[in-house]
């Protein structure tokens, strides 16, 4: 079991755990296989010096066990914005040509401000602007996006909406 794609906001004790009978592993509670998976501790955003969206530091759960989450979102959802920073990432590594690059982009940005303001009315805005990058992606997927390329860019941002989705 890992503990991730969490919002902790405001809560007088933001987390504890109990290990009934020893079934827990408390150091694989937080063993993120993915750098975005992370969770969000409202008593808990900063430093973020070098601008990942991640706090500097660990947010220590249990002190006495050593059990603490090594990589907390700096903001709200921070995984889903770290995630389309990804993506932005994928789409500027690409040999496309200048103007089919800066269109996909701008969907993404688009999405990723739409992000920085979180209602859930700007989660369907910024789901539409993935849909709208990967309609951008599907009418190039084979032409001017290679097939595999293509379907890379359209995974990572279908599991965005899927994030976004289950918010």
């Amino acid at each position: 079991m890992t503990i991730r794609l969490n919002n902790f906001i405001d809560n007088r004790r933001q987390a504890t755990f109990f290990n009934y009978g020893g079934l827990l592993d408390f150091f694989s509670l937080f063993d993120y296989k993915q750098n975005w998976s992370s969770n969000y501790w409202s008593n808990w955003t900063t430093p973020d010096a070098d601008g990942d969206g991640f706090v500097d530091n660990p947010y220590v759960i249990l002190i006495a066990t050593g059990v603490q989450d090594n990589l907390p979102c700096a903001r709200e959802n921070g995984w889903i914005a770290t995630r389309i920073e990804q993506l932005i990432d994928q789409v500027e590594g690409l040999d496309v040509q200048q103007g089919i690059e800066k269109s996909l982009l701008a969907r993404l940005e688009a999405g990723l401000r739409i992000l920085d303001h979180l209602t859930e009315k700007n989660d369907v805005a910024a789901i539409k602007s993935l849909q709208a990058f990967i309609n951008g992606v599907e009418v190039r997927r084979g032409k001017t996006i290679p097939e595999e390329d293509a379907v890379a860019l359209i995974d990572a941002a279908q599991e965005i909406i899927d994030l976004l989705g289950s918010g």
